[in-house]
């Protein structure tokens, strides 16, 4: 998951390898993977508690400092 400027949305990319039936390798002329994207809304996130008692002060941070921009 890469997070777009500001935290509010984020780029999720999966890789799925399809199923080939019988065989271990895909059909002549298909790779067998797919490439998924997906634009989603993390600012309505909940915050991950340990404990409820124990506040804000053990929240896990969502993501790494760096800041992207989605285009």
């Amino acid at each position: 998951m890469e997070p777009c400027s500001g935290g509010k949305a984020a780029v999720l990319t999966v890789l799925m390898r399809l199923p080939s039936g019988l065989s271990d390798l895909p059909p002549p002329g298909q790779s067998g993977l797919v490439v998924a994207s997906a634009l989603i809304d993390i600012s309505q996130q909940k915050p991950d508690f340990k404990e409820k008692s124990q506040g804000l002060k053990n929240r896990k941070a969502l993501f790494p400092a760096h800041q992207g921009t989605c285009v």
